[in-house]
């Protein structure tokens, strides 16, 4: 393992932040209690050619929600470019120069075999139709706020809940991928710096 160059570890560190994107996008939908003055408006992140990761440490064994991994402590930046009006209207905490929108996200320490190891649990189906999602979309669809939901009522059309494929999945996407993978916290801090 000790043979694993940088660009194995970026790959994975890349991977996992795109799982981030869903949630930025549809901001709107997870934070439905927001009322103005406050806007949580969508955010996305630049193309993965524009990540910039630095890692802070060597790789090491460390035990996670009882998996033993390897795995390598990374920052990641990320600098977007917009108008003052676009950012109004993303978020308020960011109108004044300093101001940092934090958001909280729980991420799987192995980003890839996600749908094969936790099945639906992390799939965020809401408004796709049902078993959209494959193990090469992922990144599409990974939802941590998910939970185990039962079953929609079948008069509705489309899918109106994280889950619709069947078999609903019986774990949280949280304590699913505690429990088949290992979690990593993460907590962007997302400043506005005007240039």
């Amino acid at each position: 393992m000790n043979q694993k160059r940088d660009d194995f570890w970026l790959r994975l560190a890349r991977q996992q932040i795109l799982y981030t994107q869903v949630r930025l996008i549809f901001r709107p939908l997870t934070y439905t209690d927001t009322v103005e003055p406050s806007r949580r408006g969508p955010l996305s992140l630049t193309l993965p050619k524009f990540f910039k990761f630095e890692f802070t440490t060597k790789p090491y064994f460390a035990t996670i929600d009882g998996h033993f991994l390897y795995v390598r402590n990374y920052t990641f930046h990320n600098v977007l470019v917009t108008d003052v009006e676009s950012v109004e209207k993303c978020d308020d905490r960011l109108v004044d120069i300093g101001g940092i929108m934090i958001e909280n996200y729980t991420l799987p320490v192995d980003p890839f075999l996600i749908l094969q190891r936790t099945g639906y649990a992390c799939i965020g189906e809401l408004q796709w139709p049902p078993r959209s999602a494959d193990p090469e979309t992922v990144d599409i669809f990974y939802d941590d706020t998910c939970e185990a939901e039962e079953p929609q009522d079948p008069s509705l059309i489309g899918c109106h809940q994280c889950h619709c494929s069947y078999p609903l999945p019986e774990l949280s996407c949280i304590d699913a991928v505690k429990k088949y993978i290992g979690h990593s916290p993460v907590c962007p801090h997302l400043p506005l710096t005007i240039y």
